[in-house]
């Protein structure tokens, strides 16, 4: 009884093990956990961090947290290392720590590590999701990114696997494992213990992209990986409106559901494969999340809402007195097809930031020279800062060689000084010996003459008077 109680028990766990298993929904769908990571489709956001009213530079409208919460699995991650605006402006001393900086930190900057803490959180509180970070990486030494991972917790969520002919395991095995996060990172010959090299696991096309008609660009500017188990990027944003900044409007073109659909279907053919990661900006104001379901044949019950800021149709966009990001004047502005040329549509000699053309190349020529003399700023102090430690550490050596052959020379002294005292006091003593020795005898000797000399005198006088 007891032996079938047991197989009944063992029979039932089973059942529930595989049941379970059977509702299992991984990234939200059943039709994905047995698909192996480098074939499901994940929404990337471009620049993730960079949130509108916290940058000067925004790419994103909705902070990461909220990104992760609408469906995307991917977040694009610059790393740099800063000691915060308050110590680089009143120029006080503190140590550098990883924040997120879009190009320079002084506009825009949080912390890597906080970050890293919330989104682990969220792993921890959504067991079944599986993520990708996409670190562009500013710092050289590994072993600082490395140790941010682990402080952060999320270093024990990692997957990670040594070279690019091991396949990825399934969304399944992942969740089971509970090693659900794939970082990688753009530096070559990187040690990290954590982070896989984007060259050697992944090809991607170009991302500077001006303009809508270079959209869907299927060339890859990397393709050193030639295996089965390769990952794809497709970066699908506009980088720039006339070279300035990029904004929700032209983020909507970019982000309109046909424009998507076709560059997606379009380098799925010539690479092969399913892009692994479509990149975006303004993920709000179009439909990435549609898409990238379409690419991984599955549908879900709801999508996030539009951004009320940046409600022209899918097909269409504002112009009229809009500012350059999206936020429209009351009444002023209209929704008009998206012109294929230009992110922006022209009237009168006008875009649609109410800004002329030539004002429009003049601002880009001065922001241009911003973002260029900030580079060589920060290369210069590099240098500087370089050279001050090199110097440091010479001037250092140097003064410690001197220092050391000194204190030899301090030491000979001292030796020979005690050496000379010894001799001295040794000489010394011989000599107080000596001069005891003789004092000694010459008593002897005297106390004999006088000896000699009284009994010499006692018997003449004896003799003197015996006679009388």
């Amino acid at each position: 009884m007891k032996v079938a109680a047991g197989y009944c028990g063992l029979l039932v766990a089973l059942s529930l093990f595989a049941l379970a298993n059977a509702n299992l929904k991984c990234n939200g769908f059943s039709e994905l956990c047995d698909r192996t990571f480098d074939n499901v489709a994940y929404l990337r956001t471009h620049n993730a961090y960079s949130v509108l009213g916290k940058y000067v530079i925004p790419n994103q409208h909705r902070s990461i947290m909220k990104q992760l919460n609408e469906g995307v699995r991917s977040l694009d991650l610059d790393v740099y290392l800063y000691k915060g605006l308050e110590n680089t402006i009143l120029k006080k001393s503190a140590a550098s720590q990883i924040y997120y900086c879009h190009s320079v930190c002084p506009i825009g900057a949080e912390k890597a590590e906080s970050s890293l803490v919330e989104i682990t959180k969220w792993l921890k509180k959504n067991r079944n999701e599986v993520i990708s970070l996409a670190i562009e990486n500013y710092i050289d030494n590994h072993e600082v990114l490395d140790s941010m991972f682990e402080r952060s917790g999320i270093a024990e969520l990692v997957y990670y696997k040594p070279d690019n002919t091991v396949p990825f395991p399934t969304l399944r095995q992942m969740i089971e494992t509970n090693k659900r996060v794939v970082i990688l990172q753009n530096k070559k010959h990187y040690a990290s213990k954590y982070a896989l090299n984007f060259n050697q696991h992944m090809n991607r096309n170009h991302y500077d992209i001006n303009y809508p008609n270079q959209l869907g660009n299927c060339d890859l500017m990397t393709n050193d990986c030639k295996t089965n188990n390769c990952l794809y990027e497709l970066n699908h944003f506009l980088t720039s409106q006339h070279n300035i900044i990029s904004n929700p409007q032209i983020g909507q073109v970019a982000n309109d559901q046909n424009v998507l659909r076709k560059s997606v279907n379009k380098c799925r053919q010539a690479w092969n494969k399913i892009p692994t990661f479509v990149g975006v900006d303004w993920y709000g104001t179009g439909h990435g999340l549609e898409i990238v379901d379409e690419l991984n044949k599955v549908k879900r019950n709801k999508y996030p809402s539009r951004s009320a800021l940046y409600s022209c149709p899918s097909t269409m966009m504002y112009t009229g007195n809009c500012n350059l990001l999206g936020a429209c004047i009351k009444g002023s502005c209209k929704c008009i097809p998206p012109f294929s040329g230009y992110a922006c549509q022209m009237l009168n000699g006008k875009d649609i930031s109410g800004l002329s053309v030539k004002a429009i190349e003049g601002i880009s020529k001065a922001v241009k020279k911003v973002f260029a003399a900030a580079k060589k700023s920060i290369e210069t102090t590099k240098k500087i800062g370089k050279a001050a430690f090199e110097a440091s550490k010479q001037i250092a050596k140097t003064v410690g060689k001197t220092l050391s052959n000194a204190g030899k020379k301090v030491k000979s002294a001292a030796n020979a000084a005690k050496n000379g005292a010894k001799k001295l006091g040794k000489n010394i003593k011989n000599g107080a010996e000596k001069i005891g020795n003789n004092i000694k005898n010459g008593s002897k000797k005297l106390g004999n003459n006088i000896k000699n000399k009284a009994k010499s005198v006692g018997g003449k006088i004896k003799k003197l008077f015996g006679k009388k």
